[in-house]
């Protein structure tokens, strides 16, 4: 999830032409969420599908083309709304 926010923030400075540097860091394997985060029933009964974001941030990475993700609040994703909805 910190990957995606740095990616987000890099594509937001290079829209804006600003220069500098942006660290992240992965604090752990993520294993402790397997059952959460990494579940697609889990996320299905949350009414939660990363997918669009997958693909957004597949192709922010494949092209360089700007990140486009609608998330109104970062803390709650279940108040996101898609990027496909956009």
């Amino acid at each position: 999830m910190n990957f995606l926010a740095l990616c987000r923030l890099a594509s937001e400075m290079r829209q804006a032409n600003a220069t500098g540097s942006l660290v992240t860091l992965i604090c752990d394997s993520g294993e402790r969420y397997r059952q959460t985060c990494y579940e697609p029933a889990w996320l299905k009964a949350s009414g939660l599908d990363p997918a669009p974001y997958e693909a957004a941030l597949s192709s922010f990475l494949a092209t360089g083309k700007p990140l486009r993700l609608d998330v109104d609040d970062v803390f709650n994703p279940q108040g996101a709304r898609s990027p496909a909805a956009s």
